[in-house]
């Protein structure tokens, strides 16, 4: 069979959003057949390329290609790149501000950090960013905890007030907010959270 044969084969029953890289198709054939098939099936609608050597598939309606939402996506990269040590990624604090209301600014393009390496996905025409966390959070990186620590590092040290302390400890539980209490790094941060 050949190696465009196998990959469709594979891909054909897969779910709606599912990601592959290239390099999951090496034992069907040489590297440049699998790019080729990969290319091809892009050019017949299956699948779409989200970055290099990246593919997810597709819903392709009558008129319209569906792509799966960008957190979905990069979860997927996550889980695939991080290996044995379980990528992890979480929104960026810009954007888990926002969804904790401690601002209301809404980030144009999605950020992504994460204990894997800086990638840039497209899809479509929304780019998205995944970018390696900072070192203060990695301890608790995809907890809330995690998330909150994001956040108030990214508003800063002008921006923290106590009401935004209160407000962070009314959406996290007595043990997640503990967990933020030992992780926070910062001197500003630590005395705002005593």
């Amino acid at each position: 069979m050949s190696v465009l044969k196998q990959i469709k084969s594979k891909v054909t029953y897969a779910k709606i959003g599912h990601l592959y890289s290239a390099s999951q198709f090496k034992d069907m054939g040489p590297r440049s057949s699998v790019y080729k098939a990969l290319s091809r099936l892009e050019a017949q609608g299956l699948l779409v390329r989200v970055g290099h050597g990246l593919y997810t598939k597709v819903d392709k309606t009558s008129q319209y290609k569906v792509l799966p939402g960008a957190e979905d996506v990069v979860r997927q990269l996550a889980r695939q790149l991080g290996g044995r040590k379980q990528g992890r990624v979480q929104p960026h604090g810009a954007e888990v501000a926002r969804r904790l209301g401690l601002c209301t600014q809404m980030p144009l393009r999605p950020q992504f950090e994460g204990n894997v390496g800086q990638q840039t996905l497209h899809l479509g025409r929304l780019v998205v960013k995944l970018k390696p966390a900072v070192r203060a959070v990695r301890p608790l990186l995809g907890s809330p905890a995690g998330e909150a620590l994001s956040a108030l590092l990214f508003l800063g040290k002008q921006q923290v007030t106590p009401q935004t302390i209160a407000r962070v400890k009314g959406q996290l539980s007595e043990e997640q907010f503990d967990s933020l209490r030992r992780h926070a790094v910062k001197p500003w941060l630590t005395r705002m959270l005593e």
